[in-house]
């Protein structure tokens, strides 16, 4: 721990956080993805600087009595969910042991700012942010955990820059509880549920990152979330690509979804997905996968050499009329799909009256 006076505090706030995400210099839900990296406006000076530690162990609090402790209702483990159809798509909610061995580094009711530290834990999780704590890291690695790599909740801000987040027993970023966390250029790998996860009224904002190599999906939001990926990357997942569950709602922006065992974007529920300028190939699956009350619009997207189908619909309930389950190719305006190992592309638009390439 170290503990800087506060004359230190403005020129380390300058030369230090240059690469902080504009959601996180301030409040995490204002973010434009404006790509502003100079030097920022920051909040007030934090009330706790770690500077290049390495933390290890499984100290720090259980994540469950410490959201008890501070008035927030622990969430029950999800139980993994199966679709039917080819996709296959699981939930990646918390094991049941997850909070059983504490955390690392807990921060609670402060600010901190954590620059070029590493944190790992054998017998729990690495980082735990809660009550309306606000956190930046910058150019930190947390692997090597049983359980989460960095789980926020309890209306808590966290923006990580240049961050490697990897080979942990849960999620490696979970974000619950009105928290919101804002990803820069990060890189998340090696998961065995999910990569980045947003649950219960979360916000979950990544601009540059890179997520592969995930056991379950890469990017899941779910009860009412909200995702926002930017120039992202999500493939070779051991599972699906990106998954919308519950009501949950994803907005992709110029994302490459690829090389997922299972389908690259999967939406169940009454979730809902824009994609604009997305690229979703070379699944194992379907390129997208719709089924149930979800809602999906494609925006100038190329779908394209997915072993299945390139887009899927199947609705899961008897529709008016006695009609079950029916497969769909219908995309938005302006997107190419070109069938897997067919020679021709070939263009789709929606019909006249659907210009807004909403498929549901």
């Amino acid at each position: 721990l170290v503990a800087h006076p506060p004359a230190a505090w403005p020129g380390l706030w300058a030369s230090d956080t240059a690469d902080v995400p504009s959601a996180a210099r301030g409040s995490a839900g204002g973010a434009d993805f404006s790509s502003d990296t100079g030097a920022a406006a920051l909040p007030a000076a934090p009330s706790v600087v770690l500077v290049a530690l390495r933390i290890v162990g499984g100290g720090g609090e259980a994540a469950g009595d410490a959201e008890e402790r501070y008035g927030e209702r622990p969430t029950q483990p999800q139980q993994s969910r199966t679709c039917n159809s080819n996709s296959h798509a699981q939930a990646a909610g918390r094991r049941q042991d997850d909070t059983e061995g504490g955390y690392a580094l807990v921060l609670r009711a402060s600010s901190a700012l954590v620059l070029q530290c590493t944190v790992s834990c054998a017998t729990g999780g690495g980082v735990f942010v809660t009550a309306a704590a606000s956190a930046i890291f910058l150019r930190c690695e947390m692997s090597h955990t049983r359980a989460h790599a960095v789980l926020a909740s309890g209306r808590s801000r966290i923006g990580l820059s240049h961050c490697h987040l990897h080979t942990c027993g849960s999620a490696a970023l979970e974000v619950r509880g009105r928290a919101a966390a804002t990803l820069h250029c990060c890189r998340v790998q090696g998961s065995r549920r999910a990569g980045l996860f947003a649950t219960a009224f979360a916000e979950l904002r990544a601009e540059f990152c890179d997520c592969f190599g995930c056991d379950f999906a890469g990017v899941e939001a779910s009860a009412q979330a909200e995702v926002y990926l930017h120039r992202c990357q999500v493939h070779h997942g051991r599972r699906g690509g990106v998954l919308g569950l519950g009501s949950s709602r994803i907005t992709l922006n110029n994302c490459v979804l690829a090389c997922n065992s299972m389908a690259n974007l999967t939406l169940r529920g009454s979730s809902s997905a824009r994609a604009t300028g997305c690229v979703l190939t070379d699944s194992r699956a379907s390129g997208a996968y719709v089924l149930e009350a979800a809602r999906l619009e494609l925006d100038g997207c190329v779908v394209r050499n997915n072993r299945l189908m390139q887009v899927e619909a199947a609705w899961c309930q008897d529709l008016p009329g006695g009609r079950g389950a029916q497969p769909s190719e219908q995309l938005g305006n302006a997107c190419s799909v070109r069938a897997g190992g067919a020679a021709a592309e070939r263009t789709m638009k929606a019909p006249g009256a659907q210009e807004t390439g909403v498929l549901a």
